[in-house]
């Protein structure tokens, strides 16, 4: 919504109102159309919005008065189930430096030996792994 706006920018004001209006916020148009009537004495559109907007004002403040008075007291009602648990906090293990050490050439010498056992050993073998590639993707190379 527009915010900053100059004081007697009666345009700017009319145009403000009329977006309240359409959001349903009467009470904001209302007092942006009074500024406009103050400034603009003579300007009939924004008079007759204004007694418009001011009787929808007062029907939604009459339906909200008789949607209170109407509405029945609830009881009060307890609350009977137990507040949630709290879940433990996970401990995580402590572990010394020679234990990460050894994870983590244990987990190198594994992916090493991945990579290798995929190479080809020779000539042979790398034409092998062709000619397997060229059955697949069915490339002429």
């Amino acid at each position: 919504m527009i915010q900053n706006l100059e004081a007697k920018n009666t345009k700017a004001l009319y145009r403000r109102a009329h977006c309240y209006k359409l959001k349903h916020q009467y009470a904001l148009a209302v007092s942006d159309l009074e500024l406009v009537c103050q400034i603009d004495t003579k300007n009939p559109v924004a008079k007759k919005e204004l007694i418009e907007l001011k009787s929808k004002l007062h029907e939604e403040k009459q339906t909200k008065i008789k949607e209170v008075a109407s509405a029945p007291l609830s009881e009060p009602t307890e609350i009977t189930s137990s507040p949630p648990k709290a879940k433990p906090a996970k401990q995580t293990k402590m572990l010394d430096k020679d234990t990460v050490e050894k994870a983590a050439a244990q987990a190198s010498q594994e992916a090493s030996n991945a990579a290798l056992q995929s190479i080809p050993k020779t000539a042979a073998g790398f034409e092998k792994d062709l000619k397997q590639l060229k059955k697949e993707t069915g490339i002429l190379y």
